[in-house]
Protein backbone atom coordinates (compact mmCIF):
# COMPACT_ATOMS: atom_id res chain seq x y z
CA UNK A 1 0.00 0.00 0.00
CA UNK A 2 2.86 2.44 0.93
CA UNK A 3 4.52 1.74 -2.54
CA UNK A 4 1.21 2.19 -4.15
CA UNK A 5 0.52 5.84 -2.67
CA UNK A 6 3.92 6.78 -3.57
CA UNK A 7 2.95 6.47 -7.94
CA UNK A 8 1.17 9.37 -9.48
CA UNK A 9 -1.49 7.85 -10.73
CA UNK A 10 -2.45 6.50 -7.32
CA UNK A 11 -2.30 10.23 -6.18
CA UNK A 12 -3.97 11.51 -9.47
CA UNK A 13 -6.85 8.96 -9.27
CA UNK A 14 -6.70 9.69 -5.48
CA UNK A 15 -7.14 13.38 -6.10
CA UNK A 16 -10.06 13.14 -8.07
CA UNK A 17 -12.22 10.82 -6.24
CA UNK A 18 -11.64 13.32 -3.51
CA UNK A 19 -12.39 16.31 -5.57
CA UNK A 20 -15.79 14.65 -6.87
CA UNK A 21 -16.94 13.16 -3.33
CA UNK A 22 -16.66 17.41 -2.19
CA UNK A 23 -18.51 18.71 -4.93
CA UNK A 24 -21.25 16.40 -4.45
CA UNK A 25 -21.07 17.71 -0.50
CA UNK A 26 -21.12 20.87 -1.26
CA UNK A 27 -24.03 20.62 -3.86
CA UNK A 28 -26.06 18.98 -1.37
CA UNK A 29 -25.05 21.05 1.16
CA UNK A 30 -25.97 24.38 -1.81
CA UNK A 31 -23.31 25.94 -0.23
CA UNK A 32 -21.97 27.59 -2.80
CA UNK A 33 -22.16 27.72 -6.66
CA UNK A 34 -19.00 27.37 -8.76
CA UNK A 35 -18.79 30.66 -11.74
CA UNK A 36 -16.30 28.55 -13.93
CA UNK A 37 -16.43 25.36 -15.92
CA UNK A 38 -16.09 22.29 -13.71
CA UNK A 39 -13.47 20.49 -16.77
CA UNK A 40 -10.77 22.98 -15.59
CA UNK A 41 -10.50 20.69 -12.33
CA UNK A 42 -9.45 17.50 -14.22
CA UNK A 43 -6.32 19.26 -16.06
CA UNK A 44 -5.44 20.94 -13.13
CA UNK A 45 -5.16 17.64 -11.58
CA UNK A 46 -3.25 16.37 -14.85
CA UNK A 47 -0.53 18.83 -14.43
CA UNK A 48 -0.19 18.22 -10.55
CA UNK A 49 -0.47 14.57 -11.27
CA UNK A 50 3.30 13.92 -11.86
CA UNK A 51 4.75 15.70 -9.00
CA UNK A 52 1.97 14.31 -6.52
CA UNK A 53 4.43 12.65 -4.07
CA UNK A 54 6.94 15.74 -4.01
CA UNK A 55 3.79 17.87 -3.24
CA UNK A 56 1.80 15.96 -0.48
CA UNK A 57 3.80 17.79 2.25
CA UNK A 58 2.44 20.80 1.17
CA UNK A 59 -0.53 20.23 0.93
CA UNK A 60 -2.46 22.21 3.21
CA UNK A 61 -0.91 25.12 1.96
CA UNK A 62 -1.65 24.79 -1.46
CA UNK A 63 -4.95 24.21 -1.04
CA UNK A 64 -5.40 27.36 1.09
CA UNK A 65 -3.47 29.31 -1.62
CA UNK A 66 -6.34 28.15 -4.27
CA UNK A 67 -8.86 28.91 -2.07
CA UNK A 68 -8.10 32.51 -1.84
CA UNK A 69 -7.25 33.08 -5.03
CA UNK A 70 -10.89 31.05 -6.11
CA UNK A 71 -12.56 33.12 -3.68
CA UNK A 72 -13.45 35.96 -6.01
CA UNK A 73 -15.28 33.46 -8.55
CA UNK A 74 -17.90 31.95 -5.93
CA UNK A 75 -20.99 33.28 -4.47
CA UNK A 76 -22.42 31.99 -1.67
CA UNK A 77 -25.81 31.13 -1.51
CA UNK A 78 -26.56 29.86 1.97
CA UNK A 79 -25.11 30.23 5.60
CA UNK A 80 -21.76 28.47 5.24
CA UNK A 81 -20.95 25.07 7.88
CA UNK A 82 -19.42 26.18 10.86
CA UNK A 83 -17.17 23.07 10.33
CA UNK A 84 -15.58 24.06 7.16
CA UNK A 85 -15.43 27.93 8.31
CA UNK A 86 -13.34 26.62 10.95
CA UNK A 87 -10.78 24.44 8.98
CA UNK A 88 -10.77 26.82 6.27
CA UNK A 89 -9.77 30.08 8.70
CA UNK A 90 -7.22 27.59 10.12
CA UNK A 91 -5.63 26.84 6.77
CA UNK A 92 -5.85 30.60 5.99
CA UNK A 93 -3.81 31.24 8.99
CA UNK A 94 -1.58 28.41 8.46
CA UNK A 95 -0.64 30.03 4.79
CA UNK A 96 -0.31 33.50 6.24
CA UNK A 97 1.85 32.28 8.92
CA UNK A 98 3.88 30.51 6.30
CA UNK A 99 4.26 33.69 3.76
CA UNK A 100 4.97 35.72 6.67
CA UNK A 101 8.16 33.76 7.86
CA UNK A 102 8.95 32.66 4.25
CA UNK A 103 9.15 37.29 3.90
CA UNK A 104 10.77 37.45 7.20
CA UNK A 105 13.48 35.10 6.10
CA UNK A 106 13.93 36.70 2.33
CA UNK A 107 14.34 40.20 4.29
CA UNK A 108 17.15 38.63 6.85
CA UNK A 109 18.84 37.45 3.92
CA UNK A 110 18.68 40.73 2.13
CA UNK A 111 19.87 42.56 4.78
CA UNK A 112 22.68 40.27 4.96
CA UNK A 113 23.93 40.31 1.54
CA UNK A 114 23.71 43.66 1.39
CA UNK A 115 25.81 44.08 5.03
CA UNK A 116 28.39 41.64 3.42
CA UNK A 117 28.65 43.54 0.35
CA UNK A 118 29.33 47.40 1.20
CA UNK A 119 31.11 46.32 3.91
CA UNK A 120 34.89 47.59 3.24
CA UNK A 121 37.73 45.64 4.04
CA UNK A 122 40.40 47.28 6.34
CA UNK A 123 43.75 46.87 5.08
CA UNK A 124 45.94 48.87 7.69
CA UNK A 125 44.66 50.29 11.00
CA UNK A 126 47.21 52.19 13.41
CA UNK A 127 47.15 55.51 16.62
CA UNK A 128 49.06 58.14 15.37
CA UNK A 129 51.90 58.99 17.63
CA UNK A 130 51.21 61.20 20.57
CA UNK A 131 54.49 63.71 19.33
CA UNK A 132 53.52 63.81 16.64
CA UNK A 133 49.85 65.13 17.36
CA UNK A 134 51.17 67.54 19.66
CA UNK A 135 53.25 68.92 16.64
CA UNK A 136 50.18 68.96 14.35
CA UNK A 137 48.07 70.86 16.29
CA UNK A 138 50.66 73.38 16.84
CA UNK A 139 50.61 73.47 13.30
CA UNK A 140 46.87 74.05 12.69
CA UNK A 141 46.80 76.55 15.59
CA UNK A 142 48.98 78.60 13.63
CA UNK A 143 47.39 78.19 10.37
CA UNK A 144 43.92 79.53 11.59
CA UNK A 145 42.93 83.18 11.32
CA UNK A 146 42.95 85.33 14.83
CA UNK A 147 39.27 86.17 14.70
CA UNK A 148 38.17 82.54 13.73
CA UNK A 149 37.88 81.78 17.21
CA UNK A 150 36.20 84.63 18.70
CA UNK A 151 33.66 84.58 15.55
CA UNK A 152 32.33 81.12 17.10
CA UNK A 153 32.16 81.85 20.22
CA UNK A 154 30.19 84.97 18.89
CA UNK A 155 27.64 82.66 16.96
CA UNK A 156 27.37 80.15 19.82
CA UNK A 157 26.37 82.91 22.20
CA UNK A 158 24.12 84.83 19.60
CA UNK A 159 22.24 81.16 18.90
CA UNK A 160 21.13 80.96 22.57
CA UNK A 161 20.12 84.54 23.38
CA UNK A 162 17.76 83.54 19.76
CA UNK A 163 16.37 80.58 21.68
CA UNK A 164 16.40 82.29 24.71
CA UNK A 165 14.25 85.03 22.99
CA UNK A 166 11.70 82.61 21.21
CA UNK A 167 10.79 81.19 24.39
CA UNK A 168 9.54 84.43 25.93
CA UNK A 169 6.25 84.13 23.78
CA UNK A 170 5.62 80.25 24.51
CA UNK A 171 3.73 80.67 28.22
CA UNK A 172 4.67 76.99 29.07
CA UNK A 173 8.47 78.24 29.57
CA UNK A 174 10.36 80.05 31.91
CA UNK A 175 13.18 81.50 30.45
CA UNK A 176 15.84 82.82 32.70
CA UNK A 177 16.11 86.71 33.34
CA UNK A 178 18.01 88.76 30.63
CA UNK A 179 21.46 88.99 33.18
CA UNK A 180 21.66 85.50 33.44
CA UNK A 181 20.67 84.59 29.56
CA UNK A 182 23.76 86.98 28.50
CA UNK A 183 26.41 85.03 31.52
CA UNK A 184 25.09 81.78 29.88
CA UNK A 185 25.15 83.04 26.34
CA UNK A 186 28.89 83.75 26.91
CA UNK A 187 29.94 80.40 28.51
CA UNK A 188 28.21 78.48 25.76
CA UNK A 189 30.13 80.48 23.20
CA UNK A 190 33.74 80.16 24.76
CA UNK A 191 33.09 76.50 25.72
CA UNK A 192 32.28 75.74 22.35
CA UNK A 193 35.08 77.81 20.77
CA UNK A 194 37.80 76.85 23.11
CA UNK A 195 36.83 74.28 25.55
CA UNK A 196 35.49 71.69 22.70
CA UNK A 197 38.83 71.80 20.52
CA UNK A 198 41.02 71.54 23.73
CA UNK A 199 39.28 68.39 25.18
CA UNK A 200 39.53 66.59 21.71
CA UNK A 201 43.19 67.40 21.20
CA UNK A 202 43.67 65.52 24.42
CA UNK A 203 42.00 62.31 22.41
CA UNK A 204 44.01 60.00 20.64
CA UNK A 205 44.00 59.87 17.00
CA UNK A 206 43.06 56.53 14.53
CA UNK A 207 43.62 56.32 11.17
CA UNK A 208 41.97 53.06 8.96
CA UNK A 209 42.47 52.29 5.60
CA UNK A 210 39.89 50.37 3.49
CA UNK A 211 39.20 49.51 -0.05
CA UNK A 212 37.82 53.11 -1.42
CA UNK A 213 38.80 55.55 1.28
CA UNK A 214 40.71 56.01 4.42
CA UNK A 215 39.42 57.94 7.60
CA UNK A 216 40.70 59.40 10.46
CA UNK A 217 38.84 59.53 14.30
CA UNK A 218 39.70 61.31 16.79
CA UNK A 219 37.36 62.23 19.57
CA UNK A 220 33.90 62.62 18.34
CA UNK A 221 35.47 63.91 14.68
CA UNK A 222 35.30 61.74 11.93
CA UNK A 223 37.41 62.73 8.48
CA UNK A 224 36.42 60.30 5.38
CA UNK A 225 39.01 60.95 2.36
CA UNK A 226 38.85 58.85 -1.20
CA UNK A 227 41.25 57.71 -2.86
CA UNK A 228 40.59 58.96 -6.07
CA UNK A 229 40.92 62.40 -4.57
CA UNK A 230 44.64 62.41 -3.91
CA UNK A 231 47.07 63.31 -6.65
CA UNK A 232 50.23 62.39 -4.84
CA UNK A 233 52.01 60.98 -1.43
CA UNK A 234 55.34 61.52 0.32
CA UNK A 235 57.50 60.57 3.17
CA UNK A 236 59.09 62.19 5.77
CA UNK A 237 61.21 60.63 8.37
CA UNK A 238 61.67 61.44 12.11
CA UNK A 239 62.79 59.76 15.34
CA UNK A 240 60.19 57.95 16.36
CA UNK A 241 58.13 58.01 13.84
CA UNK A 242 56.43 58.78 9.85
CA UNK A 243 55.05 61.43 8.71
CA UNK A 244 52.72 60.45 5.57
CA UNK A 245 51.84 63.61 3.39
CA UNK A 246 49.08 63.11 1.28
CA UNK A 247 48.02 65.86 -1.69
CA UNK A 248 44.29 66.44 -1.91
CA UNK A 249 42.99 67.01 -5.60
CA UNK A 250 40.61 69.96 -4.62
CA UNK A 251 41.20 71.42 -1.93
CA UNK A 252 44.87 72.11 -2.67
CA UNK A 253 46.20 71.23 0.84
CA UNK A 254 48.74 68.85 1.97
CA UNK A 255 46.75 66.05 4.55
CA UNK A 256 49.55 64.54 7.42
CA UNK A 257 49.41 61.42 8.85
CA UNK A 258 51.49 60.45 11.52
CA UNK A 259 52.57 56.87 10.74
CA UNK A 260 54.54 54.88 13.80
CA UNK A 261 57.66 52.64 12.81
CA UNK A 262 56.15 49.66 13.69
CA UNK A 263 53.76 49.79 10.48
CA UNK A 264 55.55 49.33 7.67
CA UNK A 265 56.12 51.91 5.21
CA UNK A 266 56.57 49.70 1.86
CA UNK A 267 53.22 48.03 2.27
CA UNK A 268 51.54 51.39 2.50
CA UNK A 269 53.29 52.86 -0.57
CA UNK A 270 52.37 49.84 -2.85
CA UNK A 271 48.55 50.15 -1.65
CA UNK A 272 48.27 53.72 -2.42
CA UNK A 273 49.83 53.08 -6.02
CA UNK A 274 47.73 50.24 -6.70
CA UNK A 275 44.85 53.12 -5.91
CA UNK A 276 46.67 55.40 -8.99
CA UNK A 277 48.23 57.75 -5.88
CA UNK A 278 51.30 58.72 -7.17
CA UNK A 279 54.33 58.72 -5.50
CA UNK A 280 56.76 62.32 -4.67
CA UNK A 281 60.02 62.53 -3.46
CA UNK A 282 60.39 64.55 -0.28
CA UNK A 283 62.64 67.86 -1.22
Amino acid sequence: MLALSCEPRFFQSYCTQAARVQRSQLRASDEFEPSFPESAVPHVLDISAPFGFALAPCAPWILSFLSLVAQPFTRRTATPNPAMQRIRSGCHASCLRTLRASLRGSLIFVSLGAKMRFRHKEHFRWKEPKAFLALNDAFERSTLSWWLQPLMALVGGALLMGSWYLARFNPQKHPPALPTAISLAILFGVFTAYIVPWMISLCPSEVRFYDTYFMRTRGNTHRQIKYRDLTTFSWRECDDFSTLILKHRRRKREILLGVPSEIPRDAISQFLLDHNVQFEPSA
